[in-house]
């Protein structure tokens, strides 16, 4: 449906040239051009004269709706509300000096993004934009202050001369005697598994057993949980719960955003306003309309499940309302928010001890990350103030940060500038004692995706089960590498060596957690593998020795779970295992349940 938008201010009058030729170009009465959901579009014809819109469809954002001299605006696709929106028309009067009035009609064809996991790579809109390194931070302020491109956001943080610049060459960047280096911005995603939705109640529900060696959760789905059995954490709850000089931690967890409304993460998430962020949009590459701002909820848009659709994300589940859940899902009951949903749900790991979760949303609705914006999220984090569309952030809950959650990655030469860019903002908020946990990659290759890779990351790899008597083994699509540093569950849908049943047949060994139904707009809960899985257990026992007090640094707490992991396959440090699969009971000190 076509609707009608208020005019902006007319821009200057363009200069002529002198030639006759001006004169004698008129605007064709059809034109037509194509757009990519979220992607800008330029629209240009020559005109001497002024011209406004009158009409556009309203999934449609132009950059201008009037003007004097050429016509010239771009186009951007914003949530486009189905799948039958695949074309529309936007209608531009003009009045050309010495000739009369006039219009065109623009057809607007729409070719969403694939759904394939190609898509991932952003070959289809390369340009994310150009991140440009300032020799002082006053040429940095600078730059954020007057804005380096017309087409594009320019943000960044002066305290590390960092701007990310859209729409302005690299070659023009660079006679800037004020910059120090500029490099093209490159890709990360999600890191995804195999991904089981629950989609009945499975059985009754667990009694709560609480001695003082074993806390067992009342929750409907904790006897899924087999990673929390398996890790031992029922000795470490019923440890932990009566405590009460426990020290509040903060993980901050940047990923595609949280659902604030899955109701087993009350109370455990940062709230916009108070820290929570998002920097998703930077560029016209990977916005999806819903950011930057401080408000990091997943969005809910139409889901596809064939890419045919615009304004659609490629999988009816949230990354990071999983990837929180694991590590701060609350136990007990809560109000059902629907008939057919759960009003207990599951738990995470650190559901005995005051751990929140910082939601930071850096991957869009496609999966689809880069290097400057994840760079960035773990600067501020780590307390660096960033500049986001003209607004600055510093993150209030710097003191209580104390750990990093990277289920994302990507692949990066070693010694490229975009490779440094990322590990310079890991070794920063190592330089501020926070750890950086970052998955290693489903791949199953020989070599650690970026950020894992940094030399200053906490790598983490996935291990599965090998039996029923909860035994470790290294999983299938688990990367490897020499420098990986631990390894926790992360799930193989191959087996179902965990002994519980889902919808009366047996439940594979997958990770289960919060997520939410995009198709319905309710909870859920689904079972996940992947290092994006294990590494949250990484992030969460590392919360849960900050908590206790037993380590005071990141150095500390690093050390700590390293000498008390399973050490499995070679001896120490190996390609497989790291230092191995992190034991919480013996990092906690907590003694043998009975």
């Amino acid at each position: 449906m076509n609707s009608r938008r208020p005019l902006l201010a007319p821009v200057g009058l363009s200069l002529l040239l002198g030639s006759c030729n001006l004169y004698t170009v008129t605007p064709p009465p059809v034109a037509e051009v194509s757009v990519t959901d979220g992607v800008s579009t330029s629209y240009t014809q020559p005109l001497s004269g002024s011209w406004e819109v009158d009409a556009y469809p309203n999934w449609l954002e132009l950059s201008r709706t009037s003007g004097q001299g050429d016509i010239s605006f771009d186009l951007t696709p914003r949530n486009v509300a189905s799948c039958s929106a695949q074309s529309g028309e936007v209608t531009i009067l003009w009045n050309k000096d010495l000739v009369g009035k006039g219009s065109t009609t623009l057809k607007v064809n729409y070719k969403p993004y694939t759904s394939s996991l190609e898509s991932r790579s952003l070959t289809q809109n390369p340009d994310l934009g150009i991140i440009v390194r300032y020799r002082s931070s006053a040429a940095a302020r600078k730059a954020l202050a007057r804005g380096l491109s017309t087409q594009g956001a320019v943000s960044g943080s002066s305290q590390s001369r960092r701007v990310l610049v859209s729409g302005v060459p690299l070659e023009q960047i660079l006679t800037d005697p004020e910059v120090e280096s500029a490099f093209p911005n490159a890709p990360l995603h999600a890191i995804r598994g195999a991904e089981f939705p629950e989609t009945a109640v499975p059985f009754t529900r667990a009694s709560s057993l609480t001695t003082q060696s074993v806390f067992t959760p009342p929750d409907q789905y904790y006897p899924l949980q087999w990673a929390f059995r398996a890790l031992e954490y029922p000795s470490v709850w019923a440890a932990m719960l009566p405590r009460s000089n426990l020290s509040p931690v903060v993980v901050a967890v940047l990923d595609g955003g949280v659902r604030y409304d899955q109701p087993d993460l009350g109370g455990r998430l940062v709230l916009p306003g108070e820290g929570a962020l998002d920097v998703v949009g930077l560029t016209p590459a990977t916005s999806d309309g819903f950011g930057p701002d401080d408000d990091p909820t997943d969005p809910s848009a139409p889901v596809s499940n064939n890419g045919n659709c615009g304004g659609t994300r490629l999988y009816n589940s949230s990354h990071g309302t999983h990837v929180a859940g694991i590590i701060a899902a609350n136990t007990g009951e809560f109000p059902k928010p629907c008939a057919a949903c759960s009003s207990s749900g599951v738990v995470g790991a650190a559901l005995a001890a005051p751990v929140k979760v910082l939601p930071i949303r850096v991957i869009n609705m496609r999966d689809n990350a880069d290097v400057f914006g994840v760079s960035s999220a773990i600067r501020y984090v780590a307390g660096e103030t960033l500049t986001l569309a003209d607004k600055s952030y510093t993150n209030p809950l710097v003191g209580q940060t104390k750990v990093i959650n990277l289920s994302l990655g990507g692949s990066l030469s070693e010694d490229s500038s975009t490779a440094k860019e990322l590990c310079s903002a890991v070794s920063f908020a190592r330089s501020k004692g926070i750890l950086v946990v970052a998955a290693a990659g489903n791949d199953g290759n020989s070599g650690l995706l970026y950020p894992a890779a940094c030399p200053d990351a906490v790598s983490v790899g996935s291990v599965g089960l090998k039996n029923a008597a909860l035994e470790f083994t290294r999983a299938r699509y688990s990367d490897r590498g020499a420098s990986l540093t631990l390894s926790a569950p992360g799930g193989d849908s191959n087996y179902s060596f965990n002994g519980a049943l889902l919808n009366g047949q047996p439940f594979a060994d997958l990770i289960f957690s919060t997520d939410w139904d995009f198709a319905k707009n309710e909870p859920k809960y689904e079972g996940k593998e992947g290092t994006s899985q294990a590494t949250p257990q990484v992030a969460a026992l590392a919360a849960l020795i900050w908590s206790s007090g037993l380590e005071s640094s990141a150095d500390g707490v690093l050390e700590r779970m390293k000498r008390t992991a399973l050490d499995l396959g070679a001896a120490g440090q190996d390609p497989e295992y790291g230092y191995g699969v992190i034991q919480p009971r013996r990092a906690l000190e907590i003694a043998p349940q009975n």
